[in-house]
């Protein structure tokens, strides 16, 4: 089974064979990790968590401003 990615800010859908940190997913993709917050099966992690390919990514742009 591949990993299903969404990334939100191009509202688009990945399908991948990936196994690795979400900070190597966030590098194969060219997304800054400062400018996102990662779901991995609908829980918050950090950019150090571990993913397989049967995890289900959602990757949300952060809004800020003053």
């Amino acid at each position: 089974m591949d990993m299903q990615v969404y990334i939100e800010r191009s509202d688009e859908h990945k399908t991948l064979t990936f196994t690795g940190s979400v900070q190597e997913l966030l590098d194969l993709l060219e997304i800054n990790v400062q400018t996102v917050l990662v779901l991995k099966n609908d829980a918050l992690v950090t950019e150090d968590e571990a993913l397989t390919d049967t995890d289900n990514v959602n990757i949300i742009t952060v809004v800020s401003g003053g």
